[in-house]
């Protein structure tokens, strides 16, 4: 996974192993639940304000539905119950079907591909428009 895509502040704490095993080891406590054998796609910790961000990643030709959004809320509140820190979601896909646009549950929201790759394309435009001034900078 390509981070800086979805921002700097974010590093890796798991990838697609099961509740069970990420409570167990990331949070150093006992699995109890259910859920134990399901994967979230990905947890990241932001290290600023150490909060929790797990993406669950469809593909990009899967519209995103109420099913998907149950999902991480499902995965969400199953961590929930072992940590203290903020658990803030992100579904990314395709395209909307059926995923809430309004009154989603606070902290989850849904980020398409086509919108990922366009503000990654402006960043990096803008960072190479920059590039040459501040190398200028440094030597002058």
């Amino acid at each position: 996974v390509t981070l800086w895509i979805l921002g700097a502040a974010f590093t890796v704490i798991s990838s697609n192993i099961t509740l069970k095993r990420q409570i167990d080891e990331l949070l150093k406590k006992k699995y109890s639940g259910a859920q134990g054998s399901t994967r979230p796609d990905l947890l990241l910790n932001e290290s600023l304000v150490g909060e929790f961000l797990l993406i669950e990643f469809k593909r990009p030709s899967h519209p995103l539905s109420y099913v998907d959004y149950q999902q991480a809320t499902r995965y969400r509140n199953e961590l929930g119950g072992y940590s203290a820190k903020p658990i803030k979601i992100l579904v990314i896909g395709g395209r909307i079907d059926s995923f809430p646009t309004r009154d989603m549950e606070p902290g989850v929201s849904c980020l398409l591909f086509t919108d990922i790759i366009s503000t990654a394309r402006r960043q990096i435009e803008w960072q190479l428009q920059r590039a040459p001034n501040y190398a200028c900078t440094l030597q002058g």
